[in-house]
């Protein structure tokens, strides 16, 4: 995995998955249908690569989709 930038206004948006997750269970469910809302929280903060490692499974013989979180209202996967 390659590096991220270290500009300073990017590293303060920089989170684990742990946070990122934390933060994206605070939404209400009416946010949910708010396209614009949700991704503006996706260009805000970046997940720091090394704390996805748990998450990065690989099958030679399947395709994977490997699940961080799962709420009634989304599923976040890998």
């Amino acid at each position: 995995m390659s590096a991220l930038p270290s500009t300073p206004e990017l590293s303060a948006n920089v989170v684990s998955i742990d946070e990122y997750v934390a933060e994206l269970r605070t939404f209400p469910a009416e946010a949910f249908s708010q396209v614009p809302r949700i991704c503006d929280f996706q260009r805000r903060l970046l997940v720091r690569p090394d704390t996805l490692k748990p998450y990065l499974l690989w099958d030679a013989q399947h395709y994977t989709r490997n699940l961080i979180d799962q709420t009634p209202l989304y599923e976040l996967r890998v």
